[in-house]
Formats: C-alpha cells, sequence, structure tokens
C-alpha cells in the first residue's frame, strides 16, 4: 500500500511539473527524473517517473528497458526481504541481461547478486559440515533405468522416444527444449502459472523443481502430435509433466500439465524410490 501511495503521488507531482512542457520535454524530463531516483535508490519513484517517460514516447526502447529494470529489481528487493536468495538472483539475472538500460541499476544488481551468492555459498559449506551425507534422489544408475524403461515404453505406445538432457535440446515446433527453459528465455507453466526449474544430476537444487531427465517423440511424431516430457523432482516427489506446445505467447510461457499416463508416473516413481 505505502509503494502504490508513492508511486500515485509520484505520478502526479511529475504531471504538475510537466504540464506546461512539450512531448519531448517532458520525456527528457521523465527520464532525467527516473536516473535521479535511481542514483538515490527511489526505485518506486523511478517506477513512476518512467511511466511518465513512456507516456510521452511509448515505442522509445530506452525508457521500455529502464521500465524493465526497475520492475525486475523492485521484485528482487521482495524476494531479499523474504530471504528467498534463489527467486531474488533469478530476478536479477534477468535485469543484468537488459540492454540499453541504466548501468546503475545493473551495477546494484551485480552487487547483490554476488553478496547474495557469497551468503549461499558460505550457508552451503556450514551445511554440508554438520549434515550427514545422504543418498542422492537421482544417480547415473537411475538416469539407465529410466532409459530402459522409455525404449520399452516406445514399444507399449508405437512411438519413437528419444533423451535429451541440459546440453541437447530437442526441436519442438522451432523451440530448443529443454535450453530455451533452463535458459530463461521461456518460462515452464504448470497450470498457466509460471515456476522455476533447473537441471539436476542428483535430483536436489536451489529451484522448487529439479528436472533430471527429458525425453520427447518430437523428431518421429507427425505435426500437432509431438510430445515432450518433463521427469521432475518438486520436492523430492516425482513427477512427470508434458507438452505439446506448437505456437508462442507474449509471456514466453511453455504450458505443462501433468501427464496423466498411470504407467509412466508409476514407472518413474518406482525408479526414484529404488
Amino acid at each position: 500500500m505505502k509503494k502504490m501511495i508513492m508511486k500515485v503521488v509520484t505520478i502526479g507531482f511529475l504531471m504538475t511539473v510537466l504540464a506546461s512542457c512539450g512531448k519531448n520535454d517532458a520525456y527528457e524530463q521523465s527520464m532525467r527524473k527516473t536516473k535521479e531516483a535511481i542514483i538515490e535508490k527511489k526505485f518506486e519513484q523511478a517506477e513512476g517517473f518512467v511511466e511518465m517517460a513512456l507516456e510521452s514516447r511509448p515505442k522509445e526502447e530506452e525508457a521500455k528497458a529502464y521500465q524493465k529494470q526497475i520492475e525486475l529489481y523492485n521484485e528482487a528487493l521482495t524476494f531479499m526481504e523474504k530471504e528467498d536468495t534463489h527467486n531474488a538472483i533469478v530476478k536479477l539475472d534477468k535485469l543484468i541481461s537488459i540492454e540499453k538500460g541504466s548501468d546503475k541499476i545493473v551495477g546494484y544488481a551485480k552487487e547483490d547478486k554476488a553478496r547474495l551468492s557469497t551468503q549461499t555459498e558460505t550457508a552451503q559449506t556450514d551445511s554440508s559440515s554438520e549434515e550427514v551425507p545422504e543418498k542422492n534422489l537421482w544417480t547415473t544408475e537411475k538416469a539407465n533405468s529410466l532409459k530402459t524403461f522409455m525404449a520399452n515404453f516406445s514399444k507399449t505406445m508405437d512411438q519413437q522416444y528419444q533423451e535429451y538432457n541440459q546440453v541437447q535440446s530437442v526441436d519442438l515446433y522451432g523451440l530448443p527444449l529443454p535450453a530455451a527453459v533452463l535458459d530463461g528465455s521461456w518460462e515452464m507453466a504448470v497450470n498457466e502459472q509460471p515456476v522455476d526449474i533447473e537441471w539436476s544430476t542428483t535430483g536436489e537444487g536451489r529451484a522448487p523443481l529439479q528436472l533430471v531427465a527429458v525425453y520427447s517423440d518430437a523428431d518421429t511424431q507427425p505435426y500437432l502430435q509431438k510430445h515432450v516430457y518433463f521427469f521432475v523432482l518438486e520436492k523430492g516427489v516425482p513427477k512427470v509433466y508434458v507438452t505439446q506446445q506448437n505456437q508462442g505467447n507474449e509471456n514466453n510461457y511453455l504450458y505443462f500439465k501433468e501427464s496423466q499416463n498411470g504407467e509412466l508416473n508409476q514407472g518413474f516413481s518406482q525408479l526414484v524410490k529404488e
């Protein structure tokens, strides 16, 4: 509520100041105020100023880049307040990758990321020195067992499923998977909500979803009949997600649903428990 009030006050103030300015002057004034607010680390104000700049020039790439950076940084700050280090770093990484924006806010993001990474490494070191190592949820042996299972599953379904991983992707209607999801250019969405996922060789990691295997029949199936299966450990629970998406969307979401194939779900679950 405080952020919303500050934003409204900021926009109202700026509208008063710029009421007598021309369109170009209004843009320059707004961007100057945006940059000053960033230097002073008043990011709610910066957000209001850059919105005014875009009202003057809606297609201006610089203002769009600033707006996205400020939005991501405010989200990262919220995650940092909640001590959610993983999601904070995800937002900071996206901010850092934006071009034509503010070098100043990129500098803040890099400093915050370095600090958070150091804290995470220290916590992991302390934890590993205190805890007794446990058996990995996912191993090379289990991956090999899944490969054998999928070979038999292919025969049962009369389809040809091939294995893919973090370095070798399948082409699903022009989209490389799992690379597009792992590098952040697309977001995996379940029940139309984006989820955080990362590749794991052990079934454990920082993200809520650990991707341990990918299988697809996209190279052999006809158009609109292609499947990509993500074999995931969600807080240790084995789940199989499937997508058949054949077109993009403005959010760059790749929509998945949990597989309804009982044989596939049961087979993966048994492998994880071995």
